[in-house]
């Protein structure tokens, strides 16, 4: 059976021990034009190889990996404050005299 790249991707999103945080619009983007074959294979043996390269071309890795937890949690944390400031707005429309 060949899977389409949407199916694919899918199928990621849908494996409980992959955490993926794929926004649907990126899913949507993927599928009008994005290449599959361009996945990195699961088991990524030439990740040393690849590092040693970022490495020689003066690239930080320890210092970018940094920046990129960082950045990740800062992004996690505002959607998870938008998140809790949604549900609130919500929940005092929903308990206002009349609401119901």
């Amino acid at each position: 059976m060949t899977l389409t790249s949407v199916e694919r991707v899918s199928l990621l999103r849908q494996d409980s021990s992959t955490i993926t945080t794929m926004p649907e619009a990126t899913l949507k983007a993927f599928a009008d034009h994005g290449n599959p074959d361009h996945f990195l294979p699961i088991h990524a043996s030439y990740c040393d190889h690849t590092l040693a390269e970022f490495t020689e071309a003066g690239i930080d890795i320890d210092a970018l990996g940094q920046r990129l937890q960082d950045e990740g949690v800062e992004g996690f944390v505002k959607s998870w404050q938008l998140l809790q400031q949604c549900v609130a707005s919500k929940r005092e429309s929903l308990m206002a005299p009349g609401a119901m």
